[in-house]
């Protein structure tokens, strides 16, 4: 409970990240288990994100570390909307959180979704603050394959119906991340 201002958030800690599946290892799926959020349809003049409480799906704010993380961009046929003022997160071309902070570098992140501090006044929608982890004066560091095969999986409903073949899945996403305090941070990605 929060005691000490009116803003209303959800915040998303590291023991929550590590115990659910997350697909394609971004942030954006847990986004969406905050109250308000409202995923938006990619268009020619809307990139497509998420609403908080009706407000634009450009009008969220992604800080890392205090940092801003947002860019501005004209859209595809060539209009200055909304999104060129700097209201869009820095995505990766499929349009993920991966490229703004490994998932396995995330301590916690906070969404504030209304009657947040003046320090969040840029965008009127929601506030994604990330805060990565700290490191010790030793390297730290993990390794981790997140694998998906079809030997694990039961076959499809509508295969099975027609007597057809489990689909083959060979599926491999695999690093690691390696982090010591007195450097930046640095995150490895093999494979």
């Amino acid at each position: 409970m929060n005691t000490t201002d009116g803003s209303v958030s959800t915040v998303v800690d590291r023991s929550f990240i590590e115990s659910i599946p997350l697909n394609g290892r971004s942030l954006q799926p847990l986004i969406t288990l905050t109250p308000g959020v409202v995923l938006t349809p990619a268009t020619g003049n809307e990139q497509g994100q998420f609403s908080v409480n009706g407000q634009r799906a450009d009008a969220n704010y992604f800080s890392v570390d205090g940092v801003g993380a947002n860019f501005g961009a004209a859209t595809p046929n060539g209009n200055f909307g909304q999104s060129f003022g700097g209201s869009l997160p820095a995505l990766n071309i499929s349009g993920g959180t991966n490229s703004l902070v490994s998932i396995d570098a995330i301590q916690e992140f906070r969404i504030e979704t209304s009657s947040y501090a003046p320090e969040y006044g840029r965008s009127p929608g929601g506030q994604v603050a990330i805060a990565t982890r700290s490191g010790t004066n030793e390297l730290h560091g993990d390794v981790f394959d997140y694998f998906r095969n079809d030997a694990l999986d039961a076959n499809d409903w509508f295969s099975d119906a027609f007597r057809l073949p489990k689909a083959a899945e060979r599926q491999n996403d695999f690093g690691g991340v390696i982090v010591r305090r007195f450097l930046s941070p640095l995150y490895g990605w093999f494979g």
